[in-house]
């Protein structure tokens, strides 16, 4: 059965309404990209990101170009390939560890051989998205549509750049979820109440 996308939101909001005393709170993600590749794409994708995870009350939080990017620091790190061989997760655009919960390998040539130039940062946002979803999830499922799929087709490719694709509602309560183990196995002391991630094999997008 499907779960309609506001009744998930409400539950969610009004979970997050209660534990915060009367006021909705945001998650806070603390996100840093390591040092190598940094093409200018990178910094026009972060506002769609923002932008997306805004729909479920996450706050993605950039951290400063060549901040600590450790996995003891508890920050998502990002890395971009720009030379990625062949025979390197075939057809992916990217992979995460959410079981690892913290490590994202973008294959940046791979992405900007999709599309045009013009829509390289749009691509990119949702590919980041997707895999930063994963992390938070804590999982490696995904969704028959929206920017969870597994494989998105010609008219998912077109909807990126007008507007953004969505989280189903099935995402929203994976996410809800996930946070709570993610926010608790980094962030133990801190006002996020939640979340941890057990340890398994890289998720492709």
């Amino acid at each position: 059965m499907k779960i309609p996308v506001m009744g998930v939101l409400m539950v969610v909001g009004m979970r997050a309404w209660a534990a915060g005393g009367g006021a909705v709170e945001k998650h806070k993600v603390p996100v840093c990209l390591s040092a190598s590749v940094r093409p200018p794409a990178i910094y026009s994708a972060r506002p769609i990101i923002s932008d997306i995870f805004e729909q479920v009350r996450v706050q993605i939080e950039w951290q400063p170009d060549g901040s600590d990017c450790r996995k003891s620091s508890g920050a998502i790190s990002i890395s971009l390939s720009d030379n990625t061989p062949q025979a390197t997760i075939p057809g992916a655009l990217a992979y995460s560890q959410p079981f690892e919960g913290t490590h994202i390998v973008v294959f940046f040539d791979r992405v900007s051989r999709m599309v045009e130039p013009a829509k390289v940062p749009s691509l990119l946002a949702h590919v980041l998205v997707h895999e930063i979803t994963h992390v938070l999830e804590g999982c490696d499922s995904h969704s028959d549509r929206g920017v969870m799929k597994a494989h998105w087709d010609a008219r998912d490719y077109v909807h990126m750049s007008p507007g953004h694709l969505t989280f189903t509602a099935e995402d929203v309560v994976l996410i809800d979820r996930g946070l709570d183990g993610w926010e608790s196995r980094y962030f133990p002391s801190t006002e996020n109440a939640s979340r941890t991630l057990p340890g398994m094999p890289p998720a492709a997008t």
